[in-house]
């Protein structure tokens, strides 16, 4: 199962140009390390893949990112309890060079002569009705360029729910007008994704495993899965190191381009986190993700 998997994963994918290009990127080091399928993943930084996952628990998350010299990211998300709500506001930030619009993921270790910002920031609030989670997110979107600005608001949607030893998204992303940049009009990265988390499940003492998995369906009908596992040792109470290994589905077309491996790992002590995700691009450059999360 897990080779046909990764053959799946493995497989080109051809992808549409639509912007903005900061939410084609993955926002979160944690969720990057298992093939960014966190559709039904949890914590602060989860608002970046299904707002239905606020509030287990809530806290704060920031990240910063480097793509060899050419592009910088940026990401922060902070969530709290008002009663029975969750609620969350975060931002995704993206400084890249381009000779292009869009730009491209696969683009973003190489800077040409143009120069781009790319932003999502909004505001997220989930409940759980009888037992189902339910999200909601409303978010401002902004593509810009020296000569021209193109910002338009979108929302996305979201529902949870545990299953057993599993817990079940699905996640509506990305609806909204398109954008209109320089005399271009670019449709929103609409996608809908379906994906299951595991527990940590012990395997042997001081060790646990936990899995992640999704497949979305992106705007121009591809279908792009993914998945990964976390493995963790625990040693101490509250001390823990964690190990991430995922795959998915990428558009390899052009140089330089993305990999579908994914690599991660992290640091805890107590509530607080150290998160860090690596990516090879085919061609040339990388990116190192650096992540903190206080839950």
């Amino acid at each position: 199962m897990a080779g046909a998997l990764a053959a799946t994963v493995l497989t080109d994918a051809k992808a549409q140009e639509t912007a903005p290009v900061v939410v084609r990127v993955p926002a979160s080091p944690r969720a990057f390390g298992m093939g960014n399928a966190y559709t039904a993943g949890s914590g602060s930084d989860v608002v970046f893949y299904n707002p239905a996952g606020l509030g287990r628990p809530n806290g704060l998350f920031a990240t910063v990112s480097r793509y060899t010299g050419a592009s910088t990211q940026g990401a922060l998300s902070s969530s709290t309890a008002i009663g029975r709500l969750n609620l969350a506001v975060f931002a995704h930030w993206l400084e890249y060079g381009s000779n292009q619009f869009p730009a491209r993921p696969g683009g973003l270790t190489s800077r040409g002569a143009g120069y781009g910002q790319s932003l999502a920031a909004g505001i997220a609030l989930a409940s759980v009705v009888k037992g189902i989670r339910i999200g909601a997110a409303a978010k401002y979107l902004d593509e810009r360029t020296p000569a021209a600005r193109s910002p338009v608001a979108a929302f996305d949607f979201g529902l949870a729910r545990d299953v057993g030893r599993l817990t079940i998204g699905i996640a509506l992303q990305h609806l909204g007008a398109d954008l209109e940049l320089g005399g271009a009009s670019v449709e929103l990265p609409t996608r809908v994704s379906l994906g299951a988390t595991s527990r940590r499940w012990p395997i042997a003492t001081y060790f646990d495993l936990r899995a992640s998995a999704a497949v979305a369906r992106e705007r121009d009908g591809q279908i792009a899965p993914g998945g990964g596992i976390e493995l963790t040792y625990e040693p101490l109470g509250g001390w823990t190191v964690a190990a991430r290994l995922g795959a998915r589905r990428v558009d390899r077309s052009g140089t330089p381009a993305l990999q579908p491996w994914t690599f991660g790992g992290s640091f805890g002590l107590d509530r607080f986190s150290l998160d860090y995700g690596f990516e090879q691009y085919r061609g040339a450059g990388s990116v190192h993700r650096v992540g903190l999360r206080i839950e």
